[in-house]
């Protein structure tokens, strides 16, 4: 059994790599795009190259109460919810090493860096130019940052409740977000092939296209949740949309998801991945496809592979030879969802 207690995921958006980058991502007509499954086309059968940098960061929630005057927002049974506002993820956070994903492998970026000039600021990856001088000859360090691609906050309600996802970066004060920057639909993950043999192995088929799909945020039904029930609820006071995780079933690959007609169970009968990355309250005992992989949306995906790891070492799921060839290698830490009374619960932040 999965002993999956309120450790949040908290993901800051893909980036592409600029050597990689041929030009302006489709970008949805309302600006901002809605949260569906994203397919790739029928008529292409080869995978595309696919690059881009990510970043992981582990955030602290709600230890800065008596500062900012919050309190953990949580049901009638004490299960917690994600803060209704960006104050409550403003205790610190702990900022991870950068890496590139390219076709279906994770490497170490060095040259890459993560910047946040501050508390609700908006955060970029950045990569340092240590050779500029200023105007008198002195080394005078700068960073060229890049481009932001998706942006996600994943938080993980416990066993009982599903994963909730916010489609922006939740730790930043919305004032100070540019009211008409680009939004774009993130890549897809494509799961691979599956054997019945492999079933119960511990490595994950998860690969990448770069087909989109561009889908209007209006499409998405959000409701309070005011009840005990997985519902899609809205935290009124800085506009916050928060989603239910969701498979897209796709003959037998999960394509993570959170638009309103994908699944809440996903799409195979006794996947590998559960419960290393997803939650066993995911399964459906009426579904007996044999599993083809785990997809979808990939800034979700990796918040989640982040969240299989011990607080403080989110990184380690992509030691190196740990996401090769669209699989990944790794194992649920036995202290991933162990957490004290003091670090309950805590924010993982993740992709640039």
């Amino acid at each position: 059994m999965a002993d999956l207690n309120s450790f949040s995921c908290f993901l800051r958006g893909i980036r592409r790599s600029p050597e990689r980058d041929q030009g302006p991502v489709p970008k949805s007509p309302a600006g901002r795009p809605g949260p569906g499954a994203y397919h790739r086309s029928p008529r292409s059968s080869r995978r595309p190259n696919v690059e881009f940098l990510f970043v992981v960061l582990e955030a602290v929630v709600f230890e800065d109460e008596l500062v900012n005057n919050l309190r953990p927002e949580a049901d009638m049974w004490g299960t917690l919810r994600p803060p209704k506002t960006w104050r409550g993820f403003c205790s610190g956070e702990r900022a991870g090493d950068v890496f590139r994903y390219r076709n279906g492998t994770a490497t170490s970026a060095p040259e890459y860096d993560w910047f946040r000039p501050g508390p609700g600021q908006p955060g970029e990856i950045v990569r340092w130019n240590f050779a500029a001088l200023d105007e008198n000859g002195c080394a005078y360090p700068t960073y060229e940052p890049c481009p932001p691609h998706t942006t996600r906050t994943v938080f993980d309600c416990g066993p009982f409740l599903s994963t909730v996802i916010n489609l922006r970066d939740a730790s930043v004060n919305p004032m100070n977000e540019e009211k008409d920057g680009d939004y774009h639909v993130d890549e897809e993950s494509e799961g691979g092939s599956e054997s019945e043999d492999e079933s119960n192995h511990g490595d994950v088929d998860m690969g990448g296209s770069s087909s989109f799909k561009e889908l209007e945020e209006q499409d998405i039904d959000s409701t309070d949740w005011a009840v005990y029930e997985c519902t899609d609820w809205h935290g009124e006071k800085d506009d916050e949309l928060w989603f239910r995780m969701r498979f897209e079933h796709d003959s037998g690959v999960s394509r993570i998801s959170v638009g309103d007609e994908a699944e809440l169970c996903v799409a195979a009968f006794n996947p590998s991945w559960v419960p290393t990355i997803v939650s066993e309250s995911y399964l459906h005992p009426g579904i007996k496809q044999a599993s083809r992989g785990l997809g979808g949306d990939m800034a979700i995906l990796i918040g989640l592979l982040a969240l299989t790891q011990a607080p403080g070492h989110c990184d380690d799921a992509f030691a190196p030879g740990m996401w090769r060839r669209n699989n990944w290698m790794g194992k649920r830490h036995p202290n991933a969802s162990r957490l004290s009374k003091r670090e309950y619960p805590k924010f993982v932040v993740g992709l640039n």
